[in-house]
């Protein structure tokens, strides 16, 4: 019997690992950072113990941390640039002319970007490239 209700219990904990919330689950500044940089809407929201993921009508993946602050953003045709720092898309912009970022990620205080030619780019919080590698 004992070892039923362990299982029952690690079974229960994992259906409510991640769980789909309404909009309203969301902090204000993830809601207002969504509708003033992304021209789609929620399709699904996702809450985890550490993060949301959130879906949008037009294929962006955003996963925002509990307090509303993104952490990564992907999409497979290219992400939308306007909800990136404008340092960071002045150097994609300037170093990978027409390379669409395919994947950002904020780590502490580096900004790591996937590139459509497999190009991956870490930059810091300053707007420097500070590593740079090839994902085949």
């Amino acid at each position: 019997m004992k070892s039923f209700t362990l299982i029952f219990a690690v079974f229960i904990g994992y259906l409510l690992a991640d769980i789909s919330v309404p909009i309203s689950n969301l902090p204000q500044n993830a809601q207002n950072f969504i509708k003033n940089n992304f021209d789609a809407n929620i399709i699904h929201i996702k809450q985890s113990d550490d993060n949301f993921e959130i879906l949008l009508s037009d294929g962006h993946q955003i996963e925002l941390s509990l307090s509303g602050e993104w952490e990564e953003i992907r999409r497979y045709i290219g992400i939308e640039t306007k909800a990136l720092p404008e340092n960071i898309t002045l150097i994609i912009k300037n170093n990978f002319p027409n390379m669409k970022i395919l994947k950002i990620k904020k780590e502490w205080e580096i900004y790591n970007l996937q590139l459509e030619n497999k190009i991956k780019i870490y930059i810091d919080e300053n707007g420097k490239i500070i590593g740079q590698t090839t994902d085949y």
